[in-house]
């Protein structure tokens, strides 16, 4: 069997780099920056800006096309940018983000027949919205779906087992297995089917499936539903995201992140240098990071299993 290689995680101890650490899971709701008052005097609070580093460039803001996972940290670059009715918390465990509750057999969303046919009911979150402006809807699900039956990108293997994606109100989706899968409840998820926007895509989708996706949507013209928007995308440099005043779970507390596309060596020059906050992903080897963090006295080494 093949060692098990760490993910080394490097990130400054101030305040800033770790609250982009915790948004990373699922972007907590924050109140909106504003004036705040000081003797009398109106001020405004300085924009809170963080710059992360990543070790490659992503092949698209959508990760499930970054083919092979061959670039570290792209799924955390995605959620910054794109949030799902669940998500995987820091122990592994299902939890809400833009949906309203994980279906269970407990709270009545996951039905089992005695035949084996399984009926599971999600619910968007009310104010869910693509970074357009465009509310999420069923339709997006269910569209999402037809996608990752219809594009080999997108499709897996558990989706033998759906038989069908009813629709019966703009913030309601119904899948109905047609045999047990004990994920189910994992369906709109990242790993899964993370949704597609139906008012952007369909037409390209009707169009021409073999280029699909080859739009730059998902890229330079992403549109997701997340925390933080797409401002900017220069290739072979950065991406740069701005917080989404409109984000269903509430406005982040960090204004801007910059995102930039480096080598290992790259990172490491910048961390010493100060010109980088955290990295996303493994960047840089067990033996790097051991070496950095006797030189980086404002930085701190995580290290977490593959």
């Amino acid at each position: 069997m093949a060692p098990i290689t760490p993910s080394v995680r490097l990130r400054k101890t101030a305040s800033a780099a770790l609250a982009l650490i915790l948004l990373l899971p699922a972007c907590a709701p924050a109140a909106s920056l504003g004036p705040i008052s000081e003797s009398g005097r109106s001020i405004t609070a300085a924009p809170k800006r963080i710059t992360a580093a990543i070790m490659g460039e992503p092949h698209a803001l959508y990760n499930k096309l970054n083919v092979g996972g061959t670039i570290p940290g792209t799924d955390a670059l995605e959620e910054l940018v794109h949030s799902n009715l669940a998500i995987l918390d820091n122990h592994g465990e299902l939890a809400v983000q833009i949906g309203t509750a994980i279906p269970s057999i407990e709270n009545g969303l996951w039905k089992v027949a005695s035949d084996g046919h399984m009926e599971m009911t999600w619910k968007i979150r009310s104010g869910a919205r693509w970074h357009d402006g465009t509310p999420l809807t069923s339709e997006d699900l269910a569209f999402t779906i037809r996608v990752s039956r219809d594009v080999p990108e997108f499709r897996i293997p558990v989706f033998a087992g759906l038989e069908a994606l009813e629709t019966p109100d703009s913030s309601t989706a119904i899948a109905r297995w047609e045999r047990p899968y004990i994920n189910a409840d994992a369906l709109f998820t990242r790993a899964v089917a993370s949704p597609i926007p139906r008012h952007l895509l369909e037409q390209s989708f009707l169009d021409n499936k073999a280029a699909f996706v080859d739009q730059p949507y998902w890229t330079s013209e992403f549109v997701g539903t997340g925390a933080f928007k797409l401002k900017e995308l220069v290739q072979g440099s950065h991406v740069l995201l701005e917080a989404n005043p409109d984000y269903a779970l509430g406005r982040p507390k960090i204004d801007t992140i910059e995102v930039k596309f480096m080598s290992g060596s790259a990172i490491v020059a910048n961390l010493l240098a100060n010109a980088v906050d955290v990295t996303l992903g493994r960047s840089i080897s067990l033996e790097q990071a051991s070496e950095l963090v006797d030189r980086w006295t404002e930085g701190k080494l995580d290290v977490m299993p593959a």
